[in-house]
């Protein structure tokens, strides 16, 4: 995402992508997935918070990622359950059982490097 100014992305392939101010992105190895306007509170990450509104729990569990040590692995059977909250980027203990208390699926933590999210 960019908050001000705009930015260019190149993908693996070479190829180039504009990104204007507000904008946000998201993608791969391959290349480009999705682009549109921020959402808002999309740039509460910068404050220590992740804002969602109804998003699948594969894009939170997405976002999660780079805030935890280890392997977080989600069912796929769980993945498209759609999430809404204010969850704190610096406490994934806390964020991860926001969600087990929100949703129907259970957060097993078999160590700190290895949680599953699964059915409940």
């Amino acid at each position: 995402m960019t908050l001000r100014g705009s930015a260019r992305l190149t993908t693996g392939e070479g190829r180039q992508l504009a990104v204007a101010a507000r904008r946000s992105l998201l993608f791969d190895a391959g290349g480009l997935l999705e682009q549109g306007p921020m959402q808002a509170g999309e740039d509460a990450w910068a404050s220590g918070w992740l804002e969602v509104h109804d998003r699948s729990l594969a894009w939170v569990a997405e976002a999660f990622r780079p805030y935890l040590p280890g392997i977080l692995q989600l069912d796929a059977e769980i993945a498209g359950n759609r999430v809404s909250g204010l969850f704190p980027l610096d406490d994934m203990h806390t964020s991860l059982d926001m969600l087990g208390r929100s949703l129907p699926i259970r957060v097993l933590r078999y160590s700190d490097y290895w949680i599953s999210l699964r059915p409940a």
